[in-house]
């Protein structure tokens, strides 16, 4: 016997979350967009995001004002770290490009947290010179033109400005995969059959086979819901 267990409640797409920053409540796409409002900033060009998770740029910031700006956007926000620098690359690229009037070569610096939570920060350079691109390369072709091909997340340490010099601020989101729960119960042979069954289809084991009498045996199983 095949049962179902309560499926927990997880984030989707559009990620949600609260603009008024006290983090008690779940809001949809429309206040996404005042929240853009906010900065000035127009949808979907300072929004980027996909099956996984989400970045939004929020314009120049100081550092605490970078880390203000993620309490303001909710609890399942969070200022760019090391990862997810490396992750996003090539969509702080295209979040950064408006930044660039394309007339002359130039370097902006965005905001990382490092692994203790300090603010590093990374290097953007744009170029006019073509050959220079990093969307000539194979591979490459999503980064925007002018991306300088010797960016590929150069990152450096802090500077003595770095408390008061506004960089550019990223805020990034996940979105947690729904998970389904069931539990199958019965006779330890019918179980481990079902079980068995369950396996080959993609479920996996959640803890062992629990006997609450001589006939009544119960094993936990889950999987990503599709």
């Amino acid at each position: 016997m095949l049962a179902s267990a309560q499926t927990p409640s997880y984030p989707e797409y559009p990620f949600q979350y609260n603009p008024d920053g006290n983090a008690d409540g779940f809001i949809g796409l429309n206040d996404l967009l005042d929240l853009l409002s906010l900065y000035g900033q127009q949808h979907p060009e300072s929004f980027y995001g996909d099956s996984t998770g989400a970045v939004l740029f929020v314009g120049p910031k100081t550092p605490g004002g970078c880390l203000r700006a993620s309490e303001l956007a909710g609890k399942s926000w969070r200022v760019l770290n090391t990862l997810d620098a490396r992750r996003y690359d090539i969509a702080i690229a295209q979040l950064s490009a408006n930044q660039w009037d394309g007339t002359s070569s130039r370097s902006f610096n965005y905001h990382v947290l490092d692994r203790d939570m300090d603010f590093i920060h990374g290097d953007i350079f744009w170029t006019t010179n073509p050959d220079d691109w990093v969307n000539n390369e194979e591979g490459a072709e999503e980064y925007p033109d002018g991306f300088h091909k010797a960016n590929r997340l150069r990152m450096s340490n802090t500077t003595s400005m770095m408390e008061t010099t506004p960089q550019l601020c990223f805020l990034v989101t996940e979105v947690y995969p729904q998970i389904d729960y069931h539990i199958v119960n019965g006779f330890r042979s019918e179980v481990q059959s079902e079980v068995a069954d369950s396996l080959s289809n993609g479920w996996k084991l959640n803890g062992g086979i629990s006997a609450y009498s001589s006939a009544n045996f119960q094993q936990s199983i889950w999987k990503y819901a599709e």
